[in-house]
């Protein structure tokens, strides 16, 4: 692809990035059967990974040759396995790409018994995005909060419409923990970002580090790695966060997010003021869809019971001998003991009156 044109050209020119895909298509159909070992990472793709590198194309089915190997491609998902199918189509996105094949058969590798060879060279890769386990370092073990400068919180809710007419909320929330070096990190994580491993977070995922600096009442960010590496953004009006400055609430706040096609998310928080909590969550689907228009009720998930303690940033929840560490905010100008808006995973819950 690369003689065709590079890729960063093929970013900024849809042309160019159709002309890649093109010759790629090509020489994926002269050269036949495609026979692919890596890693199975979900239910139709598998790449390949080295350490902290992945194949820059992803391998997704498009068809299986036989209902027994879609349900072993699902079934060992994490695993190393082999996959043969035939070149079906391909899309050179803007870091990577998806190589599509049909009629998708999966074996061990030893059932194929056949070698497979791994090149000496890092060519064709790219860094592996961090796994939730990979990133969480452990309480406290993450960004000290004497190094915080500050944490904002930029929101948009917009109402739209989808193609079918159904109204729904385009959301979009970053959470920027500013540093007093002069770094800053947009936090996506739903642990507090105390508990982040900061070494494999600058390796593993440098799109989400920046330099930054006061711009008249906004803040000024510049990417300082990833594929926007340069990029500035001017983050304006956006909220100041501190962490919850009492140990306990005695309220329910709630989630509520409606999508396209009709989806409806809905999860709850009901805190008590001796430290438990009740969570439970459910959601619906009642849109139109083409010509119809549909209900479809899906099953609520069982209310959760937990002990719950708040340290800095962190919602702490233990749960039938489990503890589960999550991030916790609110707006620094919220005032009295039931703010209006606190923020769990990143996400805005409102306060149910």
């Amino acid at each position: 692809m690369a003689e065709i044109g590079s890729k960063q050209g093929a970013r900024e020119m849809r042309g160019l990035r159709a002309a890649r895909e093109e010759h790629a298509e090509a020489w994926l159909e002269a050269d036949g059967v495609q026979i692919v070992f890596g890693r199975i990472t979900s239910a139709k793709e598998l790449r390949e990974w080295r350490g902290d590198l992945q194949s820059s194309f992803a391998l997704q089915c498009s068809s299986f040759s036989e209902e027994g190997h879609e349900a072993r491609m699902e079934a060992s998902i994490g695993q190393d396995m082999v996959v043969v199918g035939t070149p079906r189509s391909l899309t050179d996105g803007t870091e990577g790409g998806i190589v599509r094949l049909d009629r998708c058969s999966v074996f061990t590798l030893e059932e194929t018994g056949r070698p497979m060879v791994s090149e000496a060279d890092n060519a064709g890769l790219m860094i592996r995005p961090l796994e939730f386990d990979e990133a969480y370092a452990g309480p406290g073990a993450g960004i000290a909060m004497s190094d915080v400068d500050r944490v904002l919180y930029d929101a948009e809710f917009s109402n739209r419409l989808d193609g079918f007419g159904n109204g729904y909320v385009d959301r979009r929330e970053d959470i920027y923990v500013l540093l007093r070096d002069g770094s800053a990190y947009r936090h996506e994580w739903s642990f507090p970002f105390t508990d982040l491993d900061v070494e494999r977070s600058r390796l593993r995922e440098p799109g989400r580090w920046f330099t930054w600096h006061e711009d008249g009442n906004a803040v000024r960010l510049t990417a300082t790695g990833g594929w926007q590496m340069g990029v500035d953004i001017l983050v304006e009006g956006a909220q100041r966060l501190v962490g919850f400055p009492r140990p306990a609430l005695s309220g329910t706040y709630y989630y509520l997010q409606v999508g396209m096609g009709g989806t409806r998310q809905d999860k709850r928080y009901a805190f008590s003021a001796d430290n438990t909590l009740v969570y439970s969550r459910g959601g619906f689907v009642a849109g139109n869809v083409g010509t119809s228009y549909i209900i479809v009720n899906g099953p609520d998930a069982p209310e959760t019971e937990a002990r719950y303690r708040v340290e800095d940033f962190a919602l702490v929840l233990e749960v039938e001998g489990e503890t589960e560490r999550h991030f916790l905010a609110v707006p620094e100008a919220a005032g009295g003991d039931l703010p209006d808006t606190i923020l769990i995973d990143g996400q805005a819950y409102w306060l149910d009156d």
